[in-house]
């Protein structure tokens, strides 16, 4: 059976031994890795059609069709992972779980038996099904068991999926590709989860200003306002309204809305009863395309973290989708990404994939700590390192209390080689997998000993956007292929 499923993650197939090809979305406020079932449509998003559904959700998961699927009561599950923000947003959390195999199709070596997984049954806030990289991450730890990784860390360049400049991601667990880095890393503390909603890479945004084509700028924020903010790559979204997108404060989106000419009547195009009859999970502001000027974002954080958001990611073509499953562009329309909905109180906007569009994420959960630099939009050749061990420059949190000799000898105690490999690309822009076992011995290996070793390592071909291809993502078990 074929799903043409147009998604956003990685690329993954679940059981046996006819596998089940899913696409999962990598989240830090999950820590197991979670299947969408396909109940979901008749709870959740009953108006929807069946491939509509199914292409929202990344693909189903159904454990009749797996013979390898063990079922596991909770008490007895010893995958069990805390997942407060899926538990937050949909009570009573996960209750349906147990193993199987998890592979990455495009790795040839790449799984894993056993693997504690957990279903989303009734779960209608979210959008997809998510790979676990919360603080206790169940595909870290096993990772790490493994010899696939040498530390409880990760990566990601989130690539772009802006029509204009699409761009393949890439996750790495236990260090990051230098092949993708632009700048030194800043570095923040992992927070807690406390509070009203838990996110383990909080942040706050100092400042935020628009830049017009000839160079001037307009602030959206007064210089004494700070805004409390979570980093989350993930789909999670809230009545199926994608995260991603911005949401402003009220005195943030009013200052937009005046320096762009908002037109708030376009916004009727959003209404269920709309002419192209398509379905929008992410809801911008709208703007006429004639009438759109090209400005870019920029952004700091408390960290002294800056990065400036290109106006092809911040603006372009609005897009829905139609009853096969498909993104679809509507003539003439242009969506910004962020929602006429502004922040109420005590609610902290999601800074996701838009954001992290033109950023280097690592996350560091040996010595408590995430970084952000800015990511090249042109990739060099992969180079992976060692989480800290060549990064000597960058500058720890006040308060921790590792130093990047104790990161360096931490990752030196294994001796291994390389073991990168790519594994996910799905449609639109997806992302490289690249799982490193412990090669960081202080990087003393030969220059040419390393090319041999990373030879392995190369990620995905760049993959133009949602208007060109989609994915095939079969059940059969053949191989994976983009189909015009």
């Amino acid at each position: 059976m074929v799903s043409g499923v147009t998604a956003f993650g990685i690329l993954t197939e679940v059981g046996g031994p006819v596998t089940q090809r899913i696409c999962l979305a990598p989240s830090t406020v999950v820590n197991s890795t979670l299947l969408s079932v396909e109940t979901l449509c008749e709870i959740s998003d009953p108006n929807m059609t069946h491939r509509e559904c199914e292409s929202l959700r990344g693909g189903f998961f159904d454990k009749q069709k797996s013979t390898t699927w063990k079922d596991s009561s909770l008490s007895d599950f010893n995958n069990t992972r805390q997942n407060p923000v899926w538990e937050h947003f949909n009570p009573p959390g996960i209750t349906d779980v147990g193993y199987d195999t998890l592979r990455f199709p495009e790795s040839s070596d790449l799984a894993f038996y056993g693997y504690g997984l957990a279903l989303n049954t009734r779960g209608n806030v979210s959008n997809q099904g998510m790979l676990g990289l919360g603080t206790n991450s169940l595909f870290v730890e096993r990772a790490l068991n493994e010899s696939r990784s040498p530390s409880r860390s990760w990566s990601l360049d989130s690539g772009s999926q802006s029509l204009a400049n699409p761009r393949s991601g890439e996750l790495v667990i236990g260090g990051y590709n230098r092949g993708r880095k632009d700048g030194t890393f800043v570095w923040t503390n992992i927070s807690d989860l406390s509070g009203e909603r838990p996110c383990p890479l909080r942040t706050k945004i100092k400042a935020m200003k628009i830049i017009l084509t000839d160079g001037s700028e307009e602030p959206l924020m007064s210089g004494a306002e700070t805004i409390e903010a979570c980093i989350e790559p993930s789909l999670l979204g809230v009545l199926n309204t994608d995260d991603n997108i911005f949401r402003f404060t009220p005195s943030m989106l009013a200052n937009l809305k005046d320096r762009t000419n908002f037109n708030p009547d376009l916004m009727r195009l959003y209404s269920t009863d709309n002419a192209l009859n398509l379905t929008y999970t992410e809801t911008g502001l709208l703007y006429s395309s004639a009438n759109t000027k090209n400005w870019s974002l920029s952004m700091t954080l408390d960290s002294g973290y800056t990065t400036t958001l290109p106006h092809y990611e911040v603006q372009g073509p609005l897009r829905g989708w139609n009853a096969f499953g498909e993104k679809v562009v509507v003539p003439n329309t242009t969506m910004v990404a962020v929602l006429n909905t502004p922040t109420g109180d005590g609610e902290a906007p999601t800074l996701g994939k838009v954001f992290l569009s033109q950023s280097l994420l690592v996350v560091d959960y040996i010595n408590n700590r995430y970084g952000l630099t800015q990511s090249l939009t042109s990739p060099g050749p992969p180079d992976l390192v060692g989480l800290g061990c060549e990064d000597q420059a960058s500058t720890p949190p006040p308060s921790s209390t590792a130093s990047p000799t104790s990161i360096a000898s931490k990752s030196a105690m294994s001796t291994g080689a390389i073991a990168g490999i790519s594994v996910g690309a799905v449609a639109g822009v997806g992302f490289a997998v690249a799982l490193a076992m412990a090669f960081w011995r202080r990087r003393v290996v030969d220059h040419e000993k390393k090319k041999r070793q990373l030879h392995r390592v190369t990620p995905i071909s760049e993959m133009p956007g949602y208007t060109r291809r989609r994915s095939e993502l079969t059940s059969t078990g053949d191989s994976y292929s983009q189909t015009e």
